[in-house]
């Protein structure tokens, strides 16, 4: 069971995470090719309402 959810709102994170970006990085993505704010927040939406 997933107790929380991090949410990231931008694809230029450089923090490193280990789950989340490989040491090679990751490409950049156009706009038309990541979620729209209202796409995250209709995951995060759903997420809550399931218990996370």
């Amino acid at each position: 069971m997933f107790k929380y959810l991090r949410v990231s709102v931008t694809d230029r994170c450089n923090y490193r995470c280990v789950y989340c970006m490989p040491e090679d990085g990751v490409c950049k993505q156009s706009h038309d090719q990541i979620m729209r704010y209202e796409e995250i927040l209709s995951v995060i939406r759903t997420a809550v309402e399931s218990g996370i």
